[in-house]
């Protein structure tokens, strides 16, 4: 369905899954699940991926958006909203992701080469996820700081309705 919303003239949704089962075949996934130490490695190195995310995400949101969100615009996939950037990608985002990923790379590799010496790499990727967030929200700060992002200090907080204090469904917090 992803690649279908890239190029529907070229794939659609039969098309795709096709094109989804030959590549399934082909990257053999019967042997990611061989063993339950690859399969761990395999499904631990998806925090690489996750972690910068996580934190690029949590920076944005908390620390430079402080929590506040344009709802109609988070739904328009144009220049007309606020979170629309150069052709659809926010270059501040990309520079964080990379700094957050590429530090835990070599340790995921020596963790899928069955590399488990007691390499500064390996030892790194053990803790992926709070180094990944860390390196992602701080970058993102940094980055945030010295090139802030347009029209960030729009929009309402919509977790505390106003002059009331209680929360989107309707409680006071005690």
């Amino acid at each position: 369905m992803i690649l279908a919303g890239f190029s529907p003239r070229y794939i659609n949704i039969k098309r795709g899954a096709i094109l989804l089962g030959m590549l399934g075949l082909a990257v053999n996934p019967w042997q990611l699940t061989a063993t339950a130490s690859t399969f761990i490695g395999v499904i631990s190195g998806f925090g690489i991926f996750i972690a910068p995310m996580t934190g690029i995400m949590l920076c944005d949101y908390l620390v430079i958006r402080r929590r506040r969100l344009v709802i109609p615009d988070l739904y328009i996939g144009d220049s007309s909203s606020i979170y629309w950037y150069w052709h659809g990608f926010h270059w501040r985002t990309i520079l964080a992701f990379l700094l957050g990923f590429c530090p835990l790379f070599p340790g995921f590799i020596m963790n899928l080469m069955g590399n488990h010496t007691d390499s500064g790499w390996v030892k790194l990727f053990q803790i992926t996820f709070l180094v990944g967030l860390s390196i992602g929200f701080v970058s993102f700060l940094v980055i945030c700081l010295i090139s802030p992002p347009p029209h960030y200090r729009e929009g309402e907080n919509f977790l505390v309705r106003p002059f009331t204090g209680s929360n989107i469904w309707g409680r006071t917090d005690r």
